[in-house]
């Protein structure tokens, strides 16, 4: 079974066990970093919103041996725990003041997006985009959100600078940033860390883990921790949901550090979490992010 059939034989599979309530839909999808999924969807009756699962991993463990019933199984559990509890009011989005307070923004690697970028607002942020989103909803594990395209800008009749500077306001209230040592990260999943000549680092992100190395751009945040942490800093782009944070000391080798953001890049993350292969540096003095 080639892998276009098998998006076929699941979205049969999931329709016929929901015996006819429900429209199951698959479709492609453009990811950040221009990674293109194949995403289903389950439009039951009493909802006109559906979480998006993306059939490319279970294809792959289809491939090692995972049987047709329990990828069945699988997405309707998934679904089951993330579907929407009411209908949601598709003209909440039509209206900018009943949005506005629920728009924040992440950022994105500028060239890789270029695609992405066409259809969205953005900033140019050295080699970042900043593009925008509207949170629909927060919660424990995890939030559900809409993509701020061109479109909604022009029927919202406001600017790039306005839904930035709504944003600026936004993004650290709903999404508190956090800081913790690595010993603390790392203290989470393994115990009794031999910690001897380590350079000192920090982890930056924000209370979901998600999206979170946007909060480099919350107003204070970098010369809030930069006073913590005593000097000036060195940003790690580690993935789109956090940063590394390094003090600027003179002890740390900028290229081997850029070395070591590649090869993190390449080794530990999905080709969609990327961020960026540079290291940035903030001023305290004058309270900047450079390249």
């Amino acid at each position: 079974m080639n892998y276009e059939q098998f998006m076929e034989c699941v979205r049969t599979r999931v329709e016929e066990v929901l015996g006819g309530e429900a429209r199951v839909t698959v479709y492609s999808v453009v990811k950040n970093n221009s990674v293109k999924l194949d995403g289903l969807t389950i439009m039951e009756r009493e909802n006109n919103v559906s979480p998006t699962i993306y059939l490319n991993p279970y294809f792959e463990a289809f491939e090692h041996g995972m049987d047709m019933d329990k990828i069945v199984r699988e997405i309707l559990k998934v679904y089951t725990q993330c579907r929407p509890k009411q209908k949601f009011d598709t003209d909440y989005l039509k209206n900018y003041d009943k949005v506005k307070d629920r728009i924040v923004f992440r950022l994105v690697n500028y060239e890789k997006n270029r695609e992405l970028l066409e259809q969205m607002p953005c900033i140019h942020f050295l080699d970042l985009a900043v593009i925008f989103y509207c949170m629909i909803a927060i919660g424990e594990e995890g939030a559900a959100s809409v993509a701020v395209k061109s479109e909604y800008m022009k029927m919202w009749g406001i600017t790039l600078p306005q839904i930035y500077e709504q944003a600026k306001r936004n993004t650290p209230k709903l999404l508190p940033y956090v800081l913790q040592t690595m010993l603390e990260v790392l203290g989470e999943f393994c115990e009794a860390l031999d910690t001897t000549g380590a350079l000192p680092m920090y982890v930056l992100t924000n209370q979901l883990k998600m999206n979170g190395a946007a909060c480099i751009l919350y107003p204070d945040a970098l010369r809030k921790c930069s006073q913590q942490i005593g000097s000036d800093l060195l940003i790690l782009p580690s993935s789109i949901h956090e940063v590394i944070l390094l003090p600027d000391d003179g002890r740390s080798n900028r290229e081997e550090l850029r070395e070591m953001v590649e090869e993190i890049n390449r080794t530990q993350l999905e080709v969609e979490e990327v961020l960026s292969g540079q290291v940035y540096r903030y001023e305290r003095k004058t309270n900047r992010i450079i390249l």
